[in-house]
């Protein structure tokens, strides 16, 4: 998912069309995935990871250039939002000089102090100093996006690897990476740590280490079908279980046969019956992303007739529910002729969610 900040239309109009992969953050733009992960940074989420509110965002990040004569020019490429948009950047050099504007207008020597001052016109002022604190230790800014099957892309954004710091990821499972962004497949939970190293004497700048975890499941639908004769009758039953996106749930549709030229038909029965059981997974926010197991139980019947030719009980979720594989299960049947038959009557088993 891609969130663009500040109404900044001609942003979103270079990476509209551009493939997820390769859109990368950058100044107004936030690269994220569905999960919210880290959007505790940007909104206030509840419990279940809905979002309540915005936040203001206020995370600098820069870039430095070696230029030919060996100093650096700063580039400013941070997320810095704020309520009315009224920043000012004050950019305090050596010689205390200073100059506005969103980056230096000079560039610096390696070892030069440089401060910035930050006004977000609200009242809130930040200050950093020193150019390895200004372009290296923002580490606990890097963000977490889950990708499809698994994979897992780890950024620090605005962040170019070698200005004038090297990066080093550490994961939990033992394997590291040096690139900017960089992305890879877990199949269980872990951490991932960002270092930051100077380049000019290979000692560690700053790390921030957070928390990563696999995908909590799958969104599935089951369907089965099931004849059987009761006296001189012929009957269908189509039966389904689905966890999806706002709600789990399980129905049986009911038809008898009517011969060749009719096929199968609404007809009357007894009673009907659909009810679920087991274990689904709920994906929340406290405030990192956790899996929890959530009981499903309920059942919904109707009595004798001919419509509706189908009942269904459904329980409504929050969109991020997965199912448990083999878990969630299902009993679907009719009454016919003082009989029940079905998943989970006479003997056949209640129908699962693989």
């Amino acid at each position: 998912m891609v969130i663009i900040l500040n109404n900044d239309w001609a942003l979103y109009q270079q990476v509209k069309t551009l493939p997820f992969e390769a859109v990368q953050a950058a100044y107004n733009l936030i690269v994220t995935s569905d999960a919210r992960e880290g959007w505790e940074k940007y909104f206030s989420i509840d419990a279940d990871g809905n979002i309540q509110a915005d936040k203001m965002i206020f995370l600098p990040h820069f870039t430095a250039t070696l230029t030919a004569d060996g100093r650096y020019t700063i580039t400013n490429v941070s997320l810095v939002e704020t309520m009315n948009g009224a920043n000012t950047f004050k950019w305090i050099y050596a010689d205390n000089s200073f100059s506005f504007g969103n980056s230096p207008d000079k560039a610096i020597q390696p070892t030069e102090a440089l401060t910035l001052v930050i006004n977000n016109g609200n009242g809130k002022q930040e200050t950093y100093t020193g150019v390895e604190s200004i372009l290296a230790c923002s580490t606990d800014n890097f963000t977490i996006t889950y990708l499809a099957n698994n994979q897992i892309r780890f950024e620090l954004p605005g962040y170019t690897p070698g200005n004038p710091s090297l990066i080093k990821w550490v994961f939990s499972d033992g394997s590291t990476a040096t690139s900017n962004p960089v992305t890879k497949t877990f199949t269980t939970n872990g951490t991932a740590t960002c270092q930051l190293f100077r380049e000019s004497n290979g000692t560690l700048a700053c790390e921030f280490t957070k928390p990563y975890f696999v995908k909590c499941g799958d969104k599935k639908t089951h369907f089965e079908s099931h004849v059987f004769n009761q006296g001189t009758q012929r009957w269908k039953l189509d039966g389904l279980i689905w966890v999806k996106t706002g709600e789990v749930g399980c129905r049986v549709k009911y038809l008898r046969w009517r011969g060749a030229l009719l096929g199968w038909q609404p007809a009357n029965n007894q009673a009907a019956c659909a009810n679920i059981s087991g274990t689904y997974i709920r994906e929340v926010f406290n405030p990192n992303k956790n899996c929890i197991d959530v009981p499903a139980a309920g059942s919904t019947c109707l009595g004798n007739g001919t419509w509706p030719t189908s009942v269904s009980h459904t329980i409504p979720e929050v969109p991020n529910v997965f199912s448990k594989p083999g878990q969630l299960s299902a009993g679907l049947g009719i009454m016919v002729n003082g009989t029940w038959r079905g998943w989970g009557f006479a003997g056949k088993p209640r129908l699962v969610l693989p």
